[in-house]
């Protein structure tokens, strides 16, 4: 539903975001952030596979960033 939601509004952007968990729902700090332009041709299915791999990039430096915070 997010993607449709992202068409329907006409955003130009969109993405995914990597947090922390805390008890207020998408609340946490932000490790990784990835941003990706809303283009004309894209429809739910386009655009869901986009973002799918823009977060297959932002969970493993996620990830990285965590442990080297860490130290």
């Amino acid at each position: 539903k997010v993607h449709a939601a992202v068409l329907e509004r006409g955003v130009k952007f969109t993405g995914c975001t990597v947090h922390y968990v805390d008890n207020v729902y998408d609340n946490g700090p932000i490790l990784v952030q990835r941003i990706l332009e809303v283009r004309a041709e894209d429809d739910v299915e386009s655009l869901g596979t986009r973002v799918f791999e823009e977060e297959k990039i932002a969970l493993p430096a996620a990830i990285t960033a965590h442990f080297s915070e860490a130290k």
